[in-house]
């Protein structure tokens, strides 16, 4: 026997009484143990909330074991054991709060032998914290909002108190309700908006509260249109948070829908009024599905004012006289035109030598412009008239303006 095979041999004998079998067990294990595993599996729960600060994987595996994480900087390993009846061992792992609104991933790597191993795990943003997300109030009825948290919190309101309460501002861990109410409706036509803050743990998380509007449709700037017997264009500006349907029982009032350009203007065609009297009708807007939600605008058309049948330029009905064109020795007319816009009319009567002049007519007026019309009478040298007339502009043509004062007093004058 060579020297060298007997001091082996005495040193292996010697190993019981200078190390300990307990030290020398793992030893031995990673000596003879397989060099590859026969099974390699993760288990354990993946997904963690925005409060879970820690989560445990078990392995299965027959042989020494490593972890490591990638893609996450967001997590640590803590801790990585093997069982004691070496089936296999645990991964320890520890993270922070996720007070962002999206979720985060990151995956755990193991390996044996040769072998490799993955199994991504999820924290949840705020996103999925709160159920629901933001509060939506309607009308004055309650809404819930439900969370389940590891730590105590508060709650407080930091936009909207003047028109919601909550009834819940503080709570203990486990699961957690804040209920809200709004005070009154929300007559506006857009919606009203607030916001609270829960803190947990020193973590401010801001949760949006808005009041749906109330359906509504307004529409025009006034309860009433009163036009006069020109047919023409109407534009009623709608306002609405719901769907609507325009409606209008007269055949003389044409709807032209315009969603296509404009969802908030109507827009109409009047037809001419061949008649002398007053003709109404109202124009409903009319919610698609709650007929309970309207609204309406009253149109008045006036009728063809008779004095616009004459076409004769004249005075008609002055201080208890009527003076035309053509007639009773009135045969001549010419007109004056000012600086400032305005037109002198003159309506002359050589016979008598006798001149009634119209001063301070607007050519550019236009129909419905309230002007005072002065008039004066000259005979011969002697002024015998002199008179002023509130009147209103009911009607205009290329070649004539016609002026009314009331029912008897009118009149036509040449441009």
């Amino acid at each position: 026997m060579s020297n060298t095979f007997k001091h082996l041999i005495t040193g292996l004998l010697c190993i019981p009484v200078l190390v300990s079998c307990d030290t020398l067990e793992p030893f031995f294990e990673t000596l003879f143990e397989p060099s590859e595993p026969s099974v390699l599996k993760i288990d354990g729960r993946t997904l963690s909330d925005a409060f879970d600060t820690a989560l445990t994987f078990d392995i299965s595996c027959d042989i020494s074991f490593t972890a490591e994480l990638e893609g996450g900087e967001w997590a640590t390993i803590t801790s990585t054991e093997r069982n004691k009846d070496k089936t296999g061992g645990s991964v320890a792992i520890r993270f922070d709060y996720n007070t962002s609104e999206d979720p985060r991933t990151c995956t755990l790597v193991v390996k044996a032998g040769s072998e490799v191993t993955k199994k991504e795990f999820k924290q949840f943003g705020i996103s999925n914290f709160f159920s629901p997300r933001s509060i939506n109030l309607y009308g004055t009825d309650m809404a819930i909002l439900e969370f389940n948290t590891p730590k105590s919190w508060t709650a407080k309101i930091v936009k909207g108190q003047d028109w919601f309460n909550i009834n819940d501002s503080s709570g203990q861990t486990g699961k957690a309700f804040i209920h809200f109410i709004a005070k009154d409706a929300n007559e506006n036509v857009g919606p009203r908006d607030g916001l609270i803050v829960v803190t947990i743990d020193g973590k401010d998380l801001e949760v949006p509260v808005t009041q749906v509007q109330k359906d509504v449709i307004y529409a025009g700037d006034a309860p009433e249109y009163t036009l006069d017997w020109h047919g023409g264009e109407l534009q009623i500006l709608a306002r609405f948070n719901v769907d609507y349907n325009v409606s209008v029982a007269a055949d003389w009032i044409h709807h032209i829908s315009t969603k296509a350009l404009n969802e908030d203007v109507e827009l109409f065609t009047i037809d001419e009024h061949p008649g002398e009297e007053t003709r109404s009708v109202s124009i409903f807007f009319t919610g698609k599905d709650n007929h309970n939600v309207s609204a309406s605008v009253s149109i008045t058309q006036t009728g063809l004012d008779n004095v616009l049948r004459h076409s004769t330029p004249g005075l008609y009905g002055i201080e208890g006289g009527t003076f035309l064109l053509g007639s009773g020795g009135w045969n001549h007319s010419s007109r004056v035109s000012r600086s400032d816009g305005t037109i002198d009319y003159r309506l002359m009567n050589p016979s008598s030598l006798s001149v009634l002049t119209v001063s301070d007519i607007k050519t550019s007026a236009e129909v419905g412009d309230e002007c005072y019309i002065h008039i004066v009478r000259k005979d011969k040298t002697d002024i015998t008239a002199v008179v002023e007339y509130p009147a209103v502009l009911i009607g205009s043509s290329e070649e004539l303006l016609w002026f009314k004062n009331s029912k008897d007093t009118y009149f036509i004058i040449q441009k």
